[in-house]
């Protein structure tokens, strides 16, 4: 399901790191993606995924529209805070619901398929610069080692792969993927 809640300190530091794989339960990213809720019934949330919203006109004049600093990632999350008229708050979720009933088909990454170097580094500012805007800078600063360690382990998990003679085009693409996202974090 597309529902979130807003994001905690915690949930930014596994969500998308080789945390997550080596502890896919854990409470923060349950909490983060609503895990404890059912997925089929209508609820209150703090944001969702923005593959398609229906926003009340007068809403989007008050919040005003998405923030050009958000390359792709987090901008939706950013302005539905804005839409509820509030800073982000893991627990605040009145104003936006989740209607498991609302189909759409989302090709997820398929604008971005092409420039993986440039989605990996997308993402990871867009995520940076949330965590500055919420949480503040010597957060936002943790957070940018957090990524980079995690992207280093990508690196020496792939060389290892590389070395065992696995796939070598791709472990090089990878490692070249993961080299550059540490260097323009």
């Amino acid at each position: 399901p597309s529902r979130r809640r807003f994001p905690t300190r915690m949930a930014m530091l596994w969500e998308s790191t080789p945390l997550e794989r080596i502890w896919p339960g854990n409470p923060w990213l349950r909490r983060y993606r609503c895990a404890d809720r059912p997925a089929d019934q209508a609820q209150p949330v703090g944001w969702l995924v923005g593959a398609a919203l229906l926003v009340r006109s007068a809403a989007i004049v008050r919040a005003g529209l998405l923030d050009e600093r958000f390359f792709m990632y987090s901008e939706e999350l950013e302005w539905q805070a804005r839409l509820q008229g509030r800073r982000a708050s893991a627990d605040h979720t009145s104003a936006i619901a989740y209607l498991p009933d609302a189909a759409i088909i989302h090709y997820e990454g398929k604008s971005s398929e092409q420039a993986i170097i440039r989605r990996h580094v997308n993402f990871q500012r867009s995520k940076l610069l949330l965590a500055r805007m919420w949480f503040g800078w010597r957060f936002a600063a943790l957070l940018r080692a957090a990524l980079r360690l995690g992207y280093l382990y990508e690196i020496v998990v792939e060389l290892l792969k590389l070395i065992l003679g696995h796939r070598p085009d791709l472990r090089r693409q990878r490692i070249k993927v993961y080299r550059e996202t540490i260097r323009e974090l």
